[in-house]
């Protein structure tokens, strides 16, 4: 481990350092002593020789031989110098320094030179002598005296090289570093044990415990201390106790954390669900702001709606039965006149002028929400058919040769609960507005289909989910900008030029309204260049449609003179039906008000009443057939009205009254109505 390693190097090093400091104070120390020793030595050896030498040069004097004259004196120092090696040279001077006898014979009547500084031989210690050196040598110098043993006449000269002491101090050295690297390697060694046994291993232990922990190890460690008194087993001791408080500590953290993790778990589910409940708040309070909009904008057209169709109603009656001069009377100048006749087309287009009048009259109905039948259970996929093949598509697709139509019908489709009339109107209008926008060439396409919503689907409007009969109604036109497209179910709101053909701005308005009138939902898809996609919803019902009435020829419906009753405040209401009547073959009589049809029937027996609805002054059409009732229960009638059927249409119904003929009424409506009511 790198803690271990670390400290064994460091006290390891430290060690060597103090290892090395001492050994090196302890070789200085021998050397210094060993070169004074030695140095000693050699001069002590120097002087001994120098004082055998003095001994007999001291006998040859006494012999009073002169000093200059030694010859008998150089074999004898030959002999003693021959036994010392370590002795460099040897040699007599006399006072004035002239070498007298010198071991080298080379060497002998040169003259000593001393080293600056050393005494005159005169001034030599007489007992002890003098030690001096030279460049490369250590020497001895004995004085010689006279045989009076007063005056100083020569002195004897010892000399040993100075590398004779370096030599022994370089052996010395080595072999002290020889031992000293032993030592140290044996010390070495025994110190790493006692410091691996006694240290750095029992703090590698507790180091490892110390990772192991910190690494996410378990508090669960044996207590293996120490087993020693010093300050390593305290420091165990006192670890392993540590670690006992640390696994109480963290048992009782986990218990505790246990304790906030539940009350943290608990809150957590507080604060989502006041958050759930809060961002569902906010939700439901967005949706009601959308909702909030959404009905503020079909307030706005309702109230739009509203205003047309009180100025609708307040004409639409009146406006019923002056068209049904406009239409009336053509058709039957046209079943007097001949074939040939050159006023026929003439008379034709006053006919259709008067039906279209007609035809926008029931539109502001429709948009009053005023002109809506009683519904009765339709299958689409008939009306369309039955549209494709009306004179009115025939004519339009005439006018747009260029335009392909396709048609995709589901089968089988639901039915839905509606009129075939205004359904087929809604077709006609949207036909039409594709028709116009495709500019040049191009395709429209209607389609039906059952469309299941799993969930809301926000469009146009919020369609709730459900089942749906869908008819899809898509082109490739010019398309609607997004800024339009809420307009233009807005009455007289229209992009084309007013005055010409569907230029009156009504068309998507009773599209909207008819969808509204069935209980459906509209979606509308559009964008410039792109075409346009309109998607009508209805629901469906399990009911069993009617099938869509032929045409029936004249003969059919021709009466056999029974006598009709005709009861309407309009005297050209009242004409008008008294000459259909008549070309129908019945017996028609007239009175302008209730109260007068009361007191006819009171007095003559008819077949059929034709009540109008609404008669001004005086009693309804609903109230004049109940009073009818008491006097004749029996009795058959006929409704008739510029409005649509309504409630009190159908409480009518219910009390025995026959079909409801809408003004302005033609011959074969009137004649079929009659025919099927007498036949009861």
């Amino acid at each position: 481990m790198r803690l271990k390693k670390t400290l064994r190097r460091k006290i390891i090093v430290i060690c060597l350092v103090f290892l090395f400091l001492g050994i090196s104070i302890n070789t200085t120390v021998h050397t210094a002593v060993f070169i004074s020793n030695f140095s000693d030595a050699i001069i002590s050896r120097a002087q001994i020789l120098a004082s055998t030498l003095k001994y007999k040069l001291d006998h040859l004097i006494a012999l009073h031989i002169p000093i200059t004259n030694i010859e008998d004196f150089e074999t004898e120092c030959g002999i003693v110098t021959s036994t010392y090696h370590d002795i460099s040279h040897a040699l007599v001077v006399d006072t004035s320094g002239k070498v007298l006898f010198h071991n080298n014979p080379d060497e002998q009547g040169k003259y000593f030179q001393f080293p600056t500084g050393t005494p005159g031989i005169t001034n030599f210690d007489k007992k002890n002598g003098t030690h001096f050196h030279t460049e490369d040598f250590e020497n001895v110098a004995v004085p010689v005296l006279d045989a009076s043993h007063h005056n100083v006449i020569g002195a004897i000269i010892i000399g040993f090289p100075r590398d004779l002491l370096t030599g022994k101090l370089q052996g010395m050295i080595v072999n002290t570093l020889v031992v000293t690297i032993l030592l140290i390697a044996v010390m070495l060694i025994f110190f790493v044990f006692i410091l691996t046994s006694w240290v750095t291993r029992p703090l590698a232990d507790l180091v490892t415990t110390i990772e192991n922990i910190r690494s996410g190890g378990s508090l669960n460690i044996n207590n293996n201390t120490i087993q020693s008194s010093d300050e390593i087993g305290q420091l165990s001791v006192a670890f392993y106790n540590l670690l006992s408080e640390l696994k109480a500590s963290q048992i009782q953290l986990e218990h505790h954390t246990q304790e906030l993790e539940i009350k943290v778990e608990a809150r957590t589910r507080e604060l989502n669900n006041v958050n759930n409940n809060l961002m569902a708040h906010i939700a439901a309070l967005e949706h009601a702001k959308e909702e909030e909009k959404r009905l503020q904008k079909q307030l706005e057209r309702s109230q739009k709606l509203e205003a047309i169709g009180n100025l609708a109603s307040g004409v639409a009656h009146d406006l019923n039965n002056i068209l049904s001069g406009l239409i009336n009377y053509p058709e039957l100048l046209l079943m007097e006149m001949p074939s040939d006749s050159p006023f026929i087309t003439p008379i034709i287009n006053i006919k259709r002028s008067g039906e279209r009048a007609a035809a926008m009259v029931q539109d502001l109905l429709t948009l009053a929400r005023r002109g809506v039948a009683l519904t009765v259970p339709v299958n689409i996929n008939d009306v369309i058919n039955e549209f494709v093949s009306s004179p009115e598509y025939e004519s339009l697709f005439n006018s747009h040769t260029e335009i392909k139509i396709t048609i995709n019908l589901h089968k089988p489709l639901a039915n839905i609960m509606g009129t075939p009339f205004h359904i087929t109107k809604v077709l006609m209008n949207l036909v039409t507005n594709s028709a116009e926008a495709i500019v040049e060439q191009g395709e429209i396409r209607i389609s039906t289909e059952i469309r299941s919503l799993k969930k809301k689907y926000k469009g146009f409007e919020i369609i709730p989910p459900g089942e749906y009969v869908v008819v899809r109604i898509t082109d490739d036109g010019v398309g609607i900008a997004k800024e339009h497209i809420e307009k233009i179910f807005e009455p007289f709101y229209t992009k084309k030029v007013l005055g010409r053909r569907s230029g009156t701005g009504l068309g998507m308005s009773v599209v909207y309204s008819t969808v509204k009138d069935h209980a459906g939902y509209i979606d509308v898809k559009s964008a410039p260049g792109n075409g346009t996609d309109v998607t009508m919803y209805f629901p469906p019902t399990t009911r069993t449609a009617e099938s869509i009435d032929k045409a029936i020829p004249f003969e059919e419906y021709i009466g056999k003179g029974e006598k009709i009753l005709v009861v309407d405040d309009m005297a050209e209401q009242r004409d008008i039906a008294l000459t259909l009547l008549a070309r129908l073959g019945y017996k028609g009589v007239s009175v302008s008000g209730g109260e007068e049809a009361v007191e006819y029937i009171k007095k003559h027996s008819v077949d059929c009443v034709i009540l109008d609805m609404i008669m001004d002054p005086g009693i309804d059409g609903h109230e004049t057939f109940q009073r009818i009732l008491k006097i004749n229960p029996a009795q058959k009638a006929l409704i008739t009205s510029g409005f649509a059927e309504t409630g009190r249409v159908l409480d009518m119904q219910k009390l025995g009254a026959g079909a409801f003929v809408k003004k302005p009424y033609t011959i074969d409506k009137l004649g079929i109505a009659l025919k099927n009511e007498l036949g009861q």
